[in-house]
């Protein structure tokens, strides 16, 4: 096991702690950090020959993430991280960033790190790079640039499923406006991806480079008290192929911004949303979105797009707070420009109530409903089914037993209606959970959770039971500085044999004041399978230590 990861991060926790020594109220510098650092160990055994361990015998994990101040005046936030299975790398951390304040009005940012920009352009990856972040004021302006994705060549293993390589992908972003404290914004942001056609070792002819750029305009407005209106406006223009033909003669578009070729297509989107709020018992917020077909943004892992969404979403309360009411009802459309075989359209229905009848007396319940249905003209392959799920959880506090107790219940049911004429007999089923909780606390930290558990699943190919019982025991020793638990449970699982499971773990706090918090953990899975000869049973160890400290 490699412990260079270890070893850097315990030379900086020692130099932390020796620093301790100094006067806090230096202005020279000053550190304020956690530190989580891990070892899970694993073991398991089976007659089966063929038996693969789930894990690997042993993972070490060490983060460190903290605040470094210089001069009382740079702050520099930080995140380091290392473990043993980082595959194939020879760095001691595979990712670090920092984002120093410079001042309480400017940021910079570097090596790993995320900002997003807007909901059509930027928003859900990590950046390798640097950037900078300047708020004056009420003014905003941040720009950042990097890598969004690394270069993968094509190998063998990959080849089996089609896998052809991927270019490096980086990435320009920004967005520049004005924002007030009351929510009032206005911003233009935009986004550059493009892929480096050189950064695969061979070229395979079957990959494209492509490249993307994404313009918007975002904005947000309090009309009047209670009525909040956002929204965003965006622009994408992306080359599938950015290597083919340039197209002449399309205008005075900068080469630096958007090179159009004969891959190349345009679309837009927009989002709507407004709230209404001016009473503390009601509200209703509606949203609506609009992404066209050709609307592409490389910033976002799985934006999808040729689509129409509608929501509407509103909420209520009575008696006194008591009783909350929610809802939520919305339509998905696609096929906007009529230019496939047939539309699909989802309808999704939420609702739910929380009601506290008494002070130790309440429930929870839900109900949604999610319907998908395609318009084909050909019924064979024409698309319908519908999924509904019901759930209620009541709640019941009392004195007993000279303890207090917790007894609490839930019920779920999840129904799929494939009114399909090909699939509907394989895929309509039903699936139902029961599960019973009881709690038992003393006042000297004792405490008692006994947990029943039954799910039953039917459909026309098998029907599945399983019947869980736990007992979990809870103890506090030294003042509440030492948490222990123990839990002992059995399952009953019940398909065409009867198959049956035992769980065991143990875990263990021990909290200091100077030193942090350790931890330990372990747990015993064993599985006995009905047919011996088919299905070997098997059994598993898992263990897990782990220090935290906070300096």
């Amino acid at each position: 096991m490699k412990c260079t990861g270890y070893l850097y991060i315990l030379i900086f926790l020692l130099s932390a702690y020796c620093s301790k020594a100094q006067d806090r109220d230096s202005s020279l510098f000053s550190l304020k950090a956690s530190s989580v650092i891990s070892t899970e160990l694993y073991t398991s055994f089976s007659d089966d020959s063929s038996w693969v361990p789930r894990l690997p015998p042993i993972v070490g994990r060490a983060i460190l993430r903290g605040n470094a101040q210089f001069f009382s005046t740079v702050t520099v936030p930080f995140e380091l991280y290392y473990s043993n299975r980082n595959f194939g790398t020879n760095q001691p951390f595979n990712q670090f960033g920092i984002s120093p304040q410079i001042t309480p009005w400017l940021t910079l940012h570097g090596g790993y790190f995320s900002n997003k920009v807007s909901e059509f352009t930027f928003g859900d990856l990590r950046i390798l790079g640097g950037g900078i972040d300047i708020h004056p004021s009420n003014f905003r302006f941040f720009a950042g640039y990097g890598i969004i994705r690394e270069a993968r060549n094509q190998e063998l293993r990959d080849s089996l499923v089609l896998f052809s390589g991927e270019y490096k992908r980086l990435m320009f972003a920004a967005r520049a406006g004005y924002d007030e404290s009351n929510g009032n914004y206005v911003y233009l942001n935009i986004l550059k991806a493009w892929d480096d056609s050189f950064s695969l070792n061979t070229r395979n002819s079957i990959l494209n480079p492509a490249d993307n750029f994404v313009t918007s305009l975002s904005a947000g407005l309090s009309i009047v008290q209670g009525l909040y209106v956002s929204a965003e406006l965006a622009a994408s223009a992306t080359n599938s192929n950015s290597s083919a033909k340039k197209i002449e003669n399309v205008g005075s578009i900068p080469d630096i911004i958007f090179i159009p070729t004969t891959t190349s297509f345009i679309d837009g989107a927009g989002k709507l949303s407004v709230l209404y709020n001016a009473f503390s018992d009601w509200s209703v917020r509606t949203e609506a979105q609009w992404i066209g077909p050709g609307f592409t943004t490389q910033g976002f892992m799985q934006l999808p797009n040729d689509i129409l969404d509608i929501i509407l979403s509103p909420s209520l309360r009575l008696l006194q707070g008591k009783m909350s009411l929610r809802s939520s009802m919305g339509v998905r459309y696609n096929n906007l420009r009529s230019n496939r075989l047939s539309a699909t359209q989802r309808v999704i229905g939420t609702g739910g109530i929380s009601w506290q009848i008494e002070d130790n007396l309440g429930f929870d319940a839900s109900y949604s409903n999610y319907g998908i249905r395609s318009r084909h003209d050909n019924d064979t392959i024409r698309l319908q089914n519908i999924v509904q799920n019901i759930s209620f959880s009541p709640y019941y506090q009392f004195e007993g037993w000279e303890g207090f107790q917790t007894l609490s219940g839930t019920f779920t049911l999840q129904d799929v209606d494939d009114n399909n004429i090909i699939t509907q007999k394989l895929t309509n089923s039903t699936a139902s959970t029961f599960g019973l909780n009881h709690v038992l606390s003393y006042v000297n930290t004792l405490n008692f959770t006994t947990s029943v558990f039954n799910t039953l699943v039917n459909n026309a190919a098998l029907t599945i039971s399983v019947l869980s019982v736990s007992e979990t025991v809870g103890y506090s020793f030294f003042d509440n500085v030492l948490d222990c638990s123990a839990t002992m449970g059995v399952s009953s699982v019940k398909t065409l044999e009867s198959e049956f499971q035992f769980l065991a773990r143990l875990s263990a706090l021990y909290k200091t004041d100077e030193w942090g918090s350790f931890s330990l953990f372990a747990n015993l899975n064993s599985y006995d399978y009905s047919s011996v000869s088919y299905n070997p049973s098997f059994r598993e160890l898992q263990c897990n230590l782990q220090w935290t400290v906070n300096f």
